[in-house]
């Protein structure tokens, strides 16, 4: 039987020129959903983009719950993952479950997975210990590419207490004594470096 699966992105004019890319990636998803994409451009009165990702995130989450969804795919605007990925993410049956990707530190892409948290930050895993395809239990992953269970987003709601951590952070800590994040290493989908 099919789960019902919600894909929730937010977007504003610095992604506008991959904004078609993007969108024919989600049309090319082969299992059924439900897609909502939130433009942050004119949000003027929201003083950091970290905050303007929060409040978008959270009106994801608001009208996910609201529906009769079983899953939250989040999504950023500027990666574009295989028309399988749903499929794929879902056969695993995971509290919360991402894809490998990457982000810019110092010029260099970085795997977003992390092994485990100490006092004044993460511990990362490096590209060669995620080589091997598998199924592995991480401390968290990225909200660029996440497929998330309702009962998960029932009790989380999106944060940024402190702005330099990042959503992505106080989301993982906010999950990791009462959900598993789980890493599909099999694939490492396209994050467009704007």
């Amino acid at each position: 039987m099919l789960k019902n699966v919600f894909i929730g992105s937010i977007t504003d004019e610095r992604k506008s020129s991959i904004k078609e890319t993007f969108v024919n990636s989600i049309n090319s998803l082969t299992y059924p959903h439900d897609f909502k994409l939130i433009d942050t451009t004119d949000w003027w009165d929201i003083p950091t983009d970290i905050e303007t990702i929060v409040k978008g995130r959270n009106q994801l989450r608001d009208y996910f719950l609201s529906g009769n969804y079983e899953y939250f795919l989040a999504v950023d605007s500027d990666v574009i993952i295989p028309p399988d990925s749903i499929e794929r993410l879902i056969s695993h049956n995971k509290d919360i479950v991402s894809f490998k990707v990457h982000f810019l530190k110092n010029g260099v892409e970085v795997p977003a997975a992390w092994k485990h948290r100490f006092e004044n930050g993460v511990k990362g895993f490096t590209w060669k210990e995620l080589k091997k395809p598998q199924l592995l239990k991480v401390w968290g992953g990225s909200l660029a590419i996440a497929l998330i269970k309702r009962k998960v987003l029932k009790e989380v709601k999106f944060r940024c207490p402190i702005i330099e951590r990042g959503e992505d952070y106080w989301f993982m800590r906010d999950c990791e004594s009462k959900f598993e994040w789980w890493l599909d290493t099999s694939i490492r989908v396209n994050h467009i470096t704007i």
